[in-house]
């Protein structure tokens, strides 16, 4: 892993992978969690690590990471010990932001029960853990199967479109994407009263949204908003993109009067 030659790092963390997979005792890897963890730090290695780390299982890595980050010196402190495995992950993220694309897949793989911590994470001070929570949100999300399960993600995730970081309001914008036709209409609420970053974020959101929405009301309800968005300079580009989605009479007429439709 520490070798001058990039294929060679990157073949040596594919097979630590692969041996990994095999392994009986995942207890008996920890000495070469370190390693894995430095390779983060490298793009041709990265994505073979993360793959190791993850066959070990998330407690195990988590358990050796805070050891790791409190060798770095006395400001990390441990959470209380009934913290949850997630909770502790992303408490992990905001000392070594290297550690934020494992996270990322980490607390996809844990599901269900990283959703209240990254939720909660969606609101940290911390940078990198708004930008881990964002992005974990698109892979805790699938997990459930019934939207009343997914519902209490609509805020926290709508309240990211605000954030003033681009990546974070990316990863909410995805997220929102796996939230459905239940997330169109708070959309449409946010794309014609939200603060500018949102309403940006909100058009951008139902391009994806609008082509798999079934509900007729719904949709006239989004082309209506969509058209008067046309009226605004910063959301004109983005809000023209959402109507071409719709395929309506009335959004491509609305798209000729603007002239941007032929």
């Amino acid at each position: 892993l520490g070798d001058e030659d990039e294929e060679i790092r990157e073949a040596s963390a594919m097979t630590l992978g692969a041996c990994l997979r095999r392994a009986h005792e995942p207890e008996d890897c920890s000495i070469i969690i370190a390693p894995l963890v430095a390779a983060m730090n490298d793009r041709h290695a990265a994505p073979a690590a993360r793959g190791a780390l993850l066959a070990i299982g998330v407690d195990v890595v988590v358990r050796e990471l805070e050891k790791l980050v409190a060798g770095d010196g006395p400001r990390y402190s441990l959470l209380h010990p009934d913290s949850s495995t997630a909770e502790r992950l992303l408490h992990l993220v905001a000392e070594r932001e290297e550690i934020g694309g494992y996270a990322v897949f980490a607390l996809g793989k844990l599901g269900p029960r990283a959703l209240d911590p990254a939720l909660e994470g969606l609101r940290s001070e911390d940078l990198a853990v708004r930008r881990t929570s964002a992005e974990a949100m698109q892979l805790i999300l699938p997990k459930f199967r019934t939207d009343r399960n997914r519902m209490k993600a609509f805020e926290p995730l709508f309240a990211a479109l605000s954030d003033p970081d681009r990546k974070v309001r990316g990863g909410a914008r995805y997220a929102v994407w796996k939230l459905g036709e239940p997330a169109l209409k708070p959309l449409i609420t946010k794309l014609e009263t939200g603060e500018p970053r949102s309403r940006e974020e909100a058009a951008i959101a139902m391009q994806n949204i609008l082509p798999k929405t079934r509900d007729r009301k719904l949709l006239a309800a989004a082309e209506e908003a969509l058209i008067r968005a046309l009226d605004h300079e910063q959301l004109r580009p983005y809000a023209a993109e959402a109507l071409k989605r719709i395929d309506s009479e009335g959004a491509k007429k609305a798209l000729r009067e603007a002239g941007i439709m032929p």
